[in-house]
């Protein structure tokens, strides 16, 4: 209300004073626009009470949208102290790294199942992990990227209330290759091709002085079926991968059997015209690259949030190192720990299919599959692409097998921990993790609206200290109380003929005339006294009084002015 008071009474609060153009008096039109233009004519007009106040309208607008956000609701996580029995003692418990799927028929028969293993294929390490690389599924509980985490709640049955997240500090346990590449004159690798398309390939790898071998491995010249009438085989260039664990000599020690239970072989064979040859081939540096990896136990602890159903959410203050002590080992095993690294080794490397000649780029073995998944590039296995570096394998082989090993321990972890015993006081403490509803204080639209406040307190003092008095015999509301104030003024005579201009041209008339004008008493043209609007000199306009003036006579000065000229 004030705004459109405001705009009616500026034009008039001009003509107070006296010779005031036409521009910002009788032409100005504050009141047929909206707060919001009328700041910019205002300004142009230096009018800048009537500009400020416009402004305050347009603040009140951003003012509404800062109060409608100062206070907000926000779901947060709200922690408090638990204590935690876990479903296992956090040791795994006594393995026979010897016992796993890569065992001969007769042997699993006759061996009782170990740590892991209780027969079948041991194939659903790489499902789990096909999974997640396609689909992008989540990993199995309490397992990420890198290490399976001892748990400290059951997934099953949590008994953690209302939390929807738990936190505390665990063991973490994973494993890691470090890889070389094998210098050619420590490694041998022939192929014999038979005449069904079948071949026999025997590799042979010296590390650290140590002869690891694999004979007889049977590969196939195509990936289909023998035909009937003959075989096809892979015509052009070909490759082929070696990807597993090689067997230590007959005569070799408990010592050299280890190390080569342990010792993984990656081997990337070019080659062509495979098809004519019936002899045996041996390999060279030139079209054979192979390199050795050998697999250790990573482990330590790591403060881990997970949500009620064991799904990792976020792992930090992680303290992870390859030097296990015999402490850790001796916490956190019933036995010697290389059993855990032989068996997962026996799952993830000893399970491969039989290598095989190909023309494309497919991989025939899981690792090299995953590493395919891993860097989205199947260059190591194409046959037309050169041998692949050291540096190139190990940059998706190392993430690839931490990861299947972790999942391989998620998976598997009833079979590979103790379980809890009932008379156990074993808990770990951490905190209970439960979503609750707050309300918050927005600071930045808080500031804003202190601010838009503030500058209304200082816009409405300055209003009221220099408010137009009560010089008016009426509100102009009305098209009559208009009329009233110029109808018998020679100010008329400065629009005539103006009804059918535009504002523009009606303002350049105006200009043209040059005359100003004012608000007070004068003679109309019936001979009698008014007060109203009328050209300059024939008004006599009453100077607007200062503040101090204003605050003495109560806003009423010029009300008794217009009555003594009156009387």
């Amino acid at each position: 209300m004030i705004n459109r008071l405001l705009c009616l009474l500026q034009p008039l609060e001009e003509l107070r004073g006296g010779k005031a153009t036409a521009q910002k008096s009788i032409d100005a039109n504050y009141s047929s626009l909206p707060p919001q233009l009328v700041v910019f004519g205002a300004l142009r007009s230096s009018h800048f009470k009537l500009a400020a106040v416009c402004l305050m309208a347009l603040l009140a607008n951003v003012l509404a949208v800062a109060f409608s956000g100062v206070f907000e609701e926000r779901s947060v996580t709200v922690p408090s102290t638990m204590s935690f029995a876990p479903p296992y003692e956090h040791r795994f418990v006594s393995i026979n790294g010897s016992v796993g799927p890569n065992m001969p028929f007769q042997e699993q028969v006759m061996l009782r199942p170990s740590g892991a293993y209780t027969g079948g294929l041991g194939s659903n390490q790489f499902l789990v992990a096909e999974s997640n690389y396609t689909a992008g599924t989540p990993l199995p509980a309490w397992t990420d990227d890198h290490f399976m985490y001892m748990p400290f709640v059951d997934e099953d049955h949590p008994g953690i209330g209302m939390a929807d997240e738990v936190h505390a500090r665990t063991t973490a346990i994973g494993a890691k290759l470090e890889c070389r590449q094998i210098e050619a004159p420590n490694w041998k690798a022939s192929w014999f091709s038979e005449r069904f398309g079948e071949s026999l390939s025997n590799i042979s790898v010296t590390v650290d002085g140590i002869t690891c071998a694999r004979k007889s491995i049977t590969t196939s010249l195509s990936p289909n079926e023998i035909e009937v009438g003959g075989s096809t085989c892979q015509t052009g260039k070909v490759a082929m991968e070696f990807s597993g664990i090689l067997e230590a000599r007959q005569n070799a020690s408990s010592a050299e059997r280890d190390f080569c239970a342990q010792l993984a072989v990656l081997g990337y064979v070019r080659d062509a015209d495979i098809c004519s040859r019936n002899a045996t081939t041996n390999f060279n540096e030139k079209g054979a690259i192979f390199f050795g990896c050998h697999s250790g136990l990573v482990g330590g602890e790591a403060d881990v949030t997970i949500t009620n159903d064991g799904r990792i959410q976020n792992v930090s203050q992680a303290n992870i190192t390859s030097d296990l002590s015999p402490e850790f080992l001796g916490r956190h095993f019933d036995n010697d720990a290389s059993n855990l690294l032989h068996q997962g080794n026996a799952y993830l490397l000893a399970r491969f299919a039989n290598p095989k000649w190909h023309n494309q780029s497919y991989a025939g073995d899981f690792m090299n599959y995953f590493m395919i998944k891993q860097s989205n590039s199947s260059q190591m296995t194409d046959p037309n692409q050169s041998l692949p570096s050291l540096d190139e394998v190990t940059r998706n082989l190392y993430p690839v097998y931490s990861k299947l090993f972790a999942i391989w321990l998620g998976i598997n972890k009833r079979k590979l921990l103790v379980p809890r015993q009932k008379d156990s006081a074993f808990v770990v403490e951490g905190l209970a993790n439960e979503r609750q509803t707050r309300i918050f204080l927005s600071m930045p639209l808080f500031v804003v609206a202190e601010i838009i406040l503030g500058i209304y307190v200082v816009v409405a003092v300055c209003i009221y200290l220099w408010r137009p008095g009560r010089f008016l015999p009426r509100m102009p509301t009305s098209i009559g109380a208009i009329i009233a104030l110029f109808a018998a003024s020679e100010a008329v005579q400065d629009m005539r003929g103006t009804s059918l201009l535009t504002s523009k041209e009606r303002r350049k008339h105006l200009e043209s005339l040059g005359g100003t004008y004012g608000y007070g008493t004068f003679i109309g043209a019936d001979g009698k006294l008014h007060e109203g609007v009328e050209k300059e000199p024939l008004v006599d306009a009453v100077p607007l009084p200062g503040v101090l003036e204003k605050v003495q006579t109560g806003f009423s000065s010029k009300k008794s002015v217009f009555k003594r000229d009156r009387s």
